[in-house]
């Protein structure tokens, strides 16, 4: 038997239990993880969202929306990011957000959401992991300017981006901005950046058949070249080839760039 039909068997068995990704997201104390559907509503959430918003069962938040479960300012943001995700069909990732801690205290966690698709390619609903950022938070690494930095790169990575402008708006000199990125990313403040448009680049090719020059034009490169030696060095291929690979793994796509 081929890797290839090993792993599609594989993943068949995974999809065939239903329970499956719930008790695995059950582990985890500082994840909360919930699926929606294309209305925005609970359709299934981890043992650590439920002990958050005090529900014991599942079947307690079924049918709910965040504007049901969280405070005004709380719910307006994700309903928000949910809309983005439902309508775009495009994953948010490393939104900094607000979050209810286990003992009932509030913090900060990462957030991403990603599209549920059918058989036909319809965005059904989306998935949505948080991970709690506690050492950075209780150390004063987060905050809301800090917050609000984060969603000015993640909406405006295709602008040329400076790090002394960032710095200032996030009310730091740039050492202590370069410092709280490490802490709570893992990475400068340009390496996140130079992710989030690879990111970007990597949506469009694998969602549309705009040509890769424009790709990288649109996910803030300087080039086309620039784009290719990136996602060369991130993930072994060049855009064309990243397309042609992706499209073969999934049989999507309509016309090769």
């Amino acid at each position: 038997m081929s890797d290839e039909s090993i792993r599609q068997k594989l993943l068949e068995r995974l999809a065939s239990n239903e329970f499956f990704v719930e008790d695995l997201m059950d582990m985890f104390q500082d994840i909360a993880f919930a699926v929606k559907d294309a209305e925005g509503r609970y359709v299934s959430a981890n043992r650590s969202l439920l002990n958050r918003l005090g529900f014991t069962k599942r079947d307690e938040i079924v049918g709910k929306t965040p504007e049901e479960l969280f405070s005004a300012s709380m719910a307006s943001r994700y309903t928000e990011q949910d809309r983005t995700v439902l309508k775009t069909g495009a994953p948010v990732c490393n939104n900094l957000d607000v979050t209810v801690y286990l003992d009932g205290s509030h913090g900060w966690c990462l957030t991403s959401k990603y599209p549920l698709h059918d058989d036909d390619g319809n965005v059904i609903g989306l998935a949505c992991i948080s991970k709690d950022i506690n050492s950075p938070f209780k150390h004063g690494f987060v905050d809301k300017a800090l917050a609000e930095t984060v969603d000015f790169i993640l909406a405006n990575y295709e602008e040329p981006l400076k790090l002394e402008d960032l710095a200032r708006m996030s009310k730091l000199t740039v050492p202590q901005l370069e410092r709280r990125f490490k802490r709570v990313f893992g990475e400068t403040v340009m390496q996140f950046v130079q992710k989030t448009r690879l990111h970007a680049a990597m949506q469009m090719l694998e969602n549309t058949d705009e040509q890769i020059a424009s790709i990288a034009i649109k996910s803030g490169f300087c080039d086309q070249s620039a784009l290719t030696r990136r996602m060369k060095s991130a993930t072994g291929f060049t855009p064309r080839q990243y397309r042609q690979q992706f499209r073969d793994g999934t049989g999507t796509g309509k016309a090769q760039g």
